[in-house]
């Protein structure tokens, strides 16, 4: 078993606390960098900024489904992109309807981003990322919430390095609605501190 803290092990989790002044100048920091950023995009054509745009839900879904021994293709994950959004690109290769399920997860996240989740949305985006996981499919109930406890290990039978333990199921359900509560409400909080919380 390894010995690292996972952070739904934490006995503040999810109610963490922080030092308002501290977070506050890192805050000012991130908040600088992305106005340059969005700066330096609105530079470019229409074009180039779906391209850029497409680009980082790419390498967001492949470091996403990037767990245990699943190995995501980022030309399969681009092609489901560029058919999704009618992108006219070289080299659009076959769909693959699993990551492209994926890729609908993601961009009906992001463009209803300011929308509250539901847990049937939840369930629906578990539904599909799922069968991306061929190892989790027998572990994971499609239709409701995870049944059985979890750990992704990689390694030979008897020297296992686990470095991913999931909650345990039983507690799947009331994790799930602290966290459609806290996410649903609470709007004084910045929103980078509440993507982190």
């Amino acid at each position: 078993m390894n010995d690292c803290m996972f952070i739904w092990k934490d006995e503040n989790w999810p109610h963490f606390q922080w030092d308002e002044l501290v977070i506050g100048r890192n805050l000012q920091q991130i908040r600088f960098l992305q106005g340059k950023l969005l700066g330096a995009i609105s530079s470019f054509d229409e074009e180039t900024k779906i391209l850029l745009f497409a680009d980082s839900i790419v390498n967001e879904i492949v470091h996403s489904l990037s767990v245990g021994r699943n190995e995501i293709d980022e030309h399969s994950v681009y092609s489901s992109i560029a058919w999704i959004m009618g992108l006219d690109v070289a080299g659009k290769g076959s769909r693959n309807r699993y990551l492209d399920d994926v890729v609908e997860s993601v961009l009906d996240s992001l463009s209803n981003y300011s929308m509250p989740i539901s847990s049937d949305a939840l369930l629906e985006w578990n539904k599909k990322f799922t069968w991306c996981f061929p190892c989790c499919q027998r572990i994971i109930d499609s239709c409701g919430w995870r049944l059985n406890d979890y750990q992704f290990d990689s390694g030979k039978f008897g020297n296992k390095k686990v470095f991913y333990e999931a909650p345990p199921a039983a507690l799947i359900e009331n994790m799930v609605y602290d966290f459609l509560y806290r996410n649903n409400g609470n709007n004084d909080i910045d929103q980078i501190l509440k993507a982190a919380n």
